[in-house]
């Protein structure tokens, strides 16, 4: 167990790494350095800090009118800054840190400006407003020899082990809830299809499967259509509450072309598209769990929406290219074990049940998929990007520039950004389209984002790198 980096252990509040060049006003007693305003506070009882030192300190995080954020007194596991290690002793809070001595309290000040800045701006929270000073006081606890830090390791990994379980306890908590309620309201919209708008329709030819999709069929067509297959549709979009078209490939004048039964559209499709069959024509009404479910689609399919597609089934005979893995059964019978991590819930439960099969994975954890290849990204490359990010669990929307028409400027290799967009924008590639499943560890970690992103949070982004 590697010892916790300082700019992961000291929150989301303390990006040491970063110089700041904006200053207010201070007493005379508060130095500077590095753009850093600082003052110590000599305890009585003191001992040296040397370049061997393993120390702990304790810390608090306050805002310009000085209401507490954050504290470490009361957390479980200690802040430690291992100054063996030169990744550390280069960082310029550090370097303040070591000036002084155990038993000592510290004062600094930092510019927000400088911490919200790239990518982490989405996460300023409105109780930090632009051009204010954030205060943090430290005060150094103690120091550790090789057998006493080898033991509170220990006693860590037990703690992190411990919080894991209890996460993934809530994770499948949340998602049992989640399909409890997803359950409640497809009875709910299956009944009232069958009994209610068929009725006031005066829709009586019409079949429904175990699943609970309806469809009517204007002109059957030859139901040779297999998993894999690729088939042209036209298609007409509607919400049943209001009747409003949200798409329409006839509007478009072409039809699209898609791999039938690889997870590539909504359930409703990959199940009632080889119903109507190749040639075919007819309607598909599609309960909510066999659409968008509870998420929707950005702002034109509300959540928990009945959908109406009239579909058209091009007479082509293309197989497809897309193959399913022969273990995909194996896939599918898995069971989510407590233990499990979350990479293993992303990848065997969420993607499972959201029959996501064109993904590619990582080394450190990352998930991401690629709906159009980018061209080569270099270290240091200035690029614009356009995302919408959503929690996994909950699919709520914390942020996009989308909703803003504001692409954000970032620069690769930086470290201004989360390790998951770090790793996942490149893989993508300029002028690329795609998604990015990003772990905590990847993301936020515990800690989490001011209140819009919960600590452990598994992040989804929908991103596009603009090419210039």
């Amino acid at each position: 167990m590697k010892l916790f980096s300082i700019c992961k252990t000291l929150s989301l509040f303390v990006f040491t790494c970063i110089s700041f060049s904006v200053f207010a006003q201070f007493e005379e007693e508060f130095k500077e350095y590095k753009g850093l305003r600082y003052q110590f506070y000599e305890g009585n009882s003191r001992s040296l800090i040397t370049d061997s030192s393993i120390i702990q300190v304790q810390m608090k995080v306050f805002n310009s009118v000085d209401s507490l954020l954050q504290q470490t007194y009361q957390e479980e596991i200690p802040t430690l800054i291992n100054l063996r290690d030169s990744n550390n002793i280069k960082m310029p809070l550090v370097e303040i840190i070591i000036k002084g001595q155990i038993g000592d309290s510290l004062t600094v000040y930092t510019q927000s400006d400088s911490i919200y800045q790239g990518s982490i701006a989405i996460a300023r929270p409105p109780f930090i407003p632009k051009g204010s000073w954030i205060r943090q006081e430290f005060r150094i606890v103690r120091g550790y020899n090789t057998e006493e830090y080898e033991e509170v390791q220990q006693q860590i990994q037990k703690i992190q082990m411990r919080r894991q379980q209890e996460y993934m306890e809530k994770m499948q908590e949340e998602q049992a809830e989640i399909q409890r309620q997803s359950d409640s309201i497809t009875k709910l919209q299956v009944e009232y299809i069958e009994n209610t708008f068929f009725v006031e329709k005066g829709i009586k030819e019409y079949k429904k499967t175990e699943s609970g999709l309806f469809y009517t069929v204007d002109k059957q067509g030859k139901q040779n259509i297999e998993e894999g297959d690729k088939v042209r549709v036209h298609y007409k979009g509607t919400l049943l509450k209001t009747g409003e078209k949200f798409d329409s490939s006839y509007d478009r004048g072409e039809p699209i072309e898609l791999p039938i039964g690889v997870g590539q559209v909504i359930k409703g499709w990959d199940e009632g598209i080889p119903l109507i069959g190749r040639g075919g024509k007819g309607t598909l009404y599609i309960p909510s769990d066999l659409g968008y479910g509870a998420r929707g689609s950005s702002n034109v399919i509300p959540p928990n929406a009945i959908l109406v597609f009239s579909v058209e089934v091009i007479d082509d005979n293309v197989k497809g290219e897309t193959e399913i893995e022969q273990n995909s059964s194996e896939k599918e019978s898995k069971t989510y074990r407590v233990n499990d991590s979350q990479e293993d819930y992303i990848e065997n439960v969420f993607f499972i049940q959201n029959r996501i099969t064109d993904y590619k994975k990582t080394t450190s954890g990352l998930f991401y998929r690629i709906e159009k290849q980018g061209t080569p990204i270099k270290k240091g490359e200035k690029l614009r990007v356009h995302y919408e990010g959503i929690t996994l669990m909950s699919g709520e929307k914390f942020d996009s520039s989308f909703d803003r028409d504001k692409p954000i400027e970032i620069t690769i290799g930086e470290n201004h950004f989360i390790d998951g967009w770090d790793e996942g924008i490149p893989l993508i590639g300029k002028g690329g389209k795609g998604y990015l499943y990003i772990p905590s560890h990847l993301g936020y970690g515990e800690r989490g984002a001011g209140g819009a992103i919960k600590p452990n949070s598994i992040l989804v982004f929908k991103v596009e790198i603009l090419e210039n």
